[in-house]
């Protein structure tokens, strides 16, 4: 009876070492608990960081968007006046032709 008690006990003892020692493993201890936490900071910060810097692109890229229209349009209205001109001094070259004729 006592060996039964004995290896009883053993038994229990090494179960409870085996399941005690397991839950160590699967649990980070609280350093690396720590060093995550410290670096989902850092994580989290950068990706301000990055959405900050997105959206400031966002802007300069509207502002470049509309100087390039005003630019374009500018430009096309240059050469409409250009072509305009053009057409007048053509016109006025042919009415004198006509009426020397």
């Amino acid at each position: 009876m006592k060996t039964f008690r004995l290896i009883f006990f053993v038994i229990i003892l090494l179960i409870s070492v085996v399941f005690t020692g397991c839950g160590r493993n699967q649990t980070p201890s609280d350093k690396q608990s720590r060093l995550i936490a410290a670096e989902n900071i850092e994580l989290k910060q950068h990706i301000e960081e990055l959405n900050l810097q997105i959206e400031q692109l966002k802007e300069q890229h509207l502002k470049e968007m509309e100087s390039l229209k005003e630019n374009a349009t500018q430009d096309v209205l240059d050469a409409v006046i250009q072509q305009n001109v053009e057409l007048r001094q053509e016109i006025e070259r042919l009415t004198k032709q006509l009426e020397s004729q």
